[in-house]
């Protein structure tokens, strides 16, 4: 996804309806003023420091959670992960084909990535969990690319033509993400796959349902927790128990060797690429696991399955 391209496609449809957008000024403190019934939020930016005074505010700043920290709706995360990540050219790209490579040699506690963008065109990242391993993820993926074990020496030449470089929570979402005027969403939400890190089609998701809460919060002048918490049961309905599930698994996988990732692999690769992306997605529905293991018995025999079946069935 080009997340930049998204955010300017949301950003026109807010200007479109009147919303004023503030551009490079960011939140750096906010305080709840009990008297006036708002939250107000202390910015700077270019043109100096500012105040605004809200009725609602709506925590979306991502993995510093700065309002909800403010707030002391929540604390600092304990684990995340780490990534950096190559757009680059390539000279042999399957655009059908992305890759997931686990292991020492390609990260010490996560995985790296090769994902099609276009023709030629491939984003080559390594993600690196927190506590677990302190080592520098740019470095991990120059050694990558220097080295070129597994699917990276099939894509020939490879051109670096832009570097991202990101932080992600990865301990599962918040219990509170709710207050009186203030609601966390996306990665400030802890709304993360734990399995892949992945966040952006939670925070569009739940973002629309913070919105929805947030205009009758608005509408019926009564922004106290207890009108806000409609959104923290709708979202945590979504997703609540299989992150959970997830984290377990997740927490399996840091402990794997290498000799115990090729066997994982094994057995997984006689899944269809849906079915493996289902359970990277984090989906665990019981039906849909009694389903797999019907097809596939030796699915019985994965640490990683297993460990979702204890928690699910």
């Amino acid at each position: 996804m080009d997340v930049r391209k998204l955010y300017q496609y949301l950003a026109h449809q807010a200007a479109a309806l009147g919303t004023e957008i503030l551009l490079r000024t960011k939140a750096k403190h906010a305080c709840f003023e009990s008297e006036k019934n708002t939250v107000k939020i202390t910015t700077d930016s270019p043109s100096g420091h500012f105040d605004f005074l809200s009725a609602l505010a709506i925590d979306a700043s991502g993995f510093s959670s700065i309002i909800g920290r403010s707030l002391g709706l929540v604390n600092d995360w304990e684990r995340f992960g780490v990534g950096a990540e190559y757009e680059a050219y390539a000279e042999k790209v399957d655009v059908e084909m992305w890759a997931l490579m686990v292991g020492q040699r390609y990260s010490p506690a996560g995985y790296a990535w090769i994902f099609p963008v276009a023709e030629n065109k491939v984003r080559i990242g390594v993600g690196i969990g927190r506590p677990e391993s302190a080592t520098n993820p740019f470095e991990q993926l120059s050694y990558l690319l220097e080295k070129r074990p597994g699917p990276l020496k099939k894509l020939g030449r490879i051109c670096p033509l832009d570097f991202h470089y990101g932080v992600v929570p990865s301990q599962g979402p918040r219990n509170l993400t709710v207050m009186d005027g203030a609601l966390l969403v996306g990665d400030s939400a802890g709304q993360v796959n734990p399995l892949l890190l992945e966040g952006i089609r939670f925070a569009m998701e739940f973002g629309k349902i913070a919105g929805e809460v947030a205009k009758r919060a608005i509408d019926q002048a009564d922004t106290s927790k207890a009108t806000l918490e409609e959104y923290e049961k709708r979202w945590k309905k979504e997703v609540w128990n299989s992150f959970q599930v997830g984290l377990r698994v997740q927490r399996k996988w840091l402990q794997l060797s290498d000799e115990q990732w090729d066997n994982e692999a094994t057995i997984l690769d006689s899944l269809s690429a849906r079915e493996v992306l289902e359970l990277l997605r984090a989906q665990f529905s019981t039906r849909k696991l009694m389903g797999l293991v019907s097809r596939h018995p030796r699915l019985l025999k994965s640490q990683s399955f297993s460990t979702i079946l204890r928690a699910r069935v």
